[in-house]
Parts: C-alpha cells; sequence; structure tokens
C-alpha cells in the first residue's frame, strides 16, 4: 500500500504532531483492511501485548502517542535498521559467552584428555631443553613471523615426533 515508512506514517499524522494515537492507527484505511481478518479487539490486544501506546516515560512515546522512530521498527522493520548498536553488541557477546561455558562446561572423553596432557608434557620438555627463555622460544619457533603460533611452526621445528 506504501513504498516507505514514512508515507504510511504521514498519512496518519496528517496534523503533524509528531506522533500517532492508537485511534490514529486504528482508524486508518490499512488497519480497516485487516478488520476482516481480525477484530478490533485483537488489534487492540496486539497494541497492549507490543506496548505501543502504553502511557510511560520511554522516549518512544510521546502524549500517549507512538512517534516515527518506534512505527518503522514496529511495522517497518525490513525496510529500517532501527537498533542499538550498543545492545546488539552486547547481546551477541552474552550468547557467545554462554557458548563458551557450554563447551567448557562438557566433559571430554579420557582418552583425548590423556593425549592432551601427554602433548603437553612433551612440548613442555622440547621447549625446555632447545631454550632458556619464552622470547627467543617464540622468535625460533614462529617461523612465518606472523606473530602466532600455530601446529605448522612446531612440526616444522620439532618434526613428527
Amino acid at each position: 500500500m506504501y513504498r516507505s515508512s514514512e508515507m504510511a506514517y504521514a498519512s496518519m499524522d496528517f496534523l503533524g504532531r509528531g506522533y500517532i494515537t492508537e485511534q490514529d492507527l486504528i482508524s486508518h484505511n490499512a488497519v480497516k483492511k485487516l478488520l476482516c481478518e481480525f477484530t478490533e479487539t485483537d488489534i487492540r490486544e496486539m497494541f497492549i501485548n507490543q506496548s505501543l501506546f502504553a502511557p510511560s516515560n520511554n522516549h518512544n512515546q510521546k502524549h500517549g502517542g507512538m512517534i516515527y522512530d518506534t512505527f518503522k521498527k514496529t511495522f517497518f522493520p525490513h525496510l529500517h535498521q532501527t537498533f542499538n548498536l550498543q545492545d546488539q553488541i552486547a547481546e551477541e557477546t552474552a550468547e557467545n559467552d554462554d557458548k563458551v561455558v557450554k563447551l567448557r562446561t562438557q566433559k571430554q572423553p579420557d582418552y583425548i584428555r590423556d593425549q592432551l596432557k601427554r602433548l603437553d608434557h612433551h612440548l613442555r620438555n622440547k621447549v625446555a631443553d632447545n631454550w632458556t627463555s619464552v622470547r627467543k622460544a617464540f622468535l625460533s619457533l614462529d617461523s612465518d613471523h606472523d606473530g602466532m603460533l600455530d601446529v605448522e611452526d612446531f612440526l616444522k621445528h620439532f618434526g613428527q615426533d
């Protein structure tokens, strides 16, 4: 019906108040077309469930109405990326932290744990036998000079033992 969220919002806020009320939205033609599938009560319940017109001190609410940012976030999310970057980063970090905790709490099979202990002991002995400082060991082992030690660096220096 509308090509942009700006046009849809402007058609409901034709007085230019800077917000639309629940009644503005209910009486709009686009919502009236929904009334053949949903009742007005259903639509008002959706407004309550989504807290679209809930009176609060929230910056998204103005005089009990809905401002443009809330409107486009709610009804046109596919056209506008209206998110707080800090909130998104915090949410992703929390999800990643949960995944790390799950991975750390999963118990490894005994044979893998034993192999890792033997490998750790073997590498410690090899490094201790060949170098007297960590810095010298790192500089010698980092054969590709990328600032990181990986499996290939150890294999190049110690071979397949």
